[in-house]
């Protein structure tokens, strides 16, 4: 068998839109290059690598609902600006990454990541000790809303890059 090469395995994996097919993909070619199947190692461990960086893709994360229910999230209803925004966050485990309609609201353990969301665009709310960020112009609501509020108002989806349930 010849070996293969991760540009190779990029463009296979790459053309699976879901988690399920990526995994489907994977098995497939462990199936053709297992050395049990008389395949290669350095081709099983190469298969290996790639499948591994591309279940930790963004894309893939899991989401929760108010009700704590998972699924995955649908990317093609946010704007580019939002996704952009989310992945300059998304990799820092310690943060709660939520979209509540064109809204990103970051909370968790953002102490230790203040500079970082600073410099990403995000701007701090004292009232919701959150951060948050938004496109376009801002204007001062009159009118306080609490966070519960702005889910029920606006819907809320928590994402997190290691497929855990967040506890509140």
């Amino acid at each position: 068998m010849k070996a293969l090469t991760k540009t190779e395995l990029v463009a296979v994996f790459q053309a699976c839109k879901t988690p399920e097919l990526v995994k489907k993909e994977y098995l497939r070619l462990m199936k053709e290059h297992h050395p049990d199947k008389g395949g290669d190692v350095k081709n099983c461990q190469l298969i290996n690598e790639v499948f591994s960086e591309f279940m930790e893709r963004p894309e893939f994360a899991k989401t929760y609902d108010n009700e704590g229910n998972e699924h995955n999230f649908d990317w093609s209803e946010v704007s580019q600006e939002l996704y952009e925004q989310v992945m300059k966050v998304i990799s820092i485990d310690s943060l709660i990454v939520e979209i509540c309609g064109s809204w990103i609201w970051i909370t968790g353990k953002t102490r230790d990541n203040a500079e970082h969301l600073h410099k990403s665009g995000f701007h701090f709310s004292r009232s919701k000790c959150a951060w948050y960020w938004h496109k376009g112009e801002f204007r001062k609501s009159r009118g306080r809303y609490s966070m519960s509020q702005i889910r029920n108002t606006f819907g809320s989806q928590r994402i997190n890059r290691n497929n855990k349930q967040i506890e509140e």
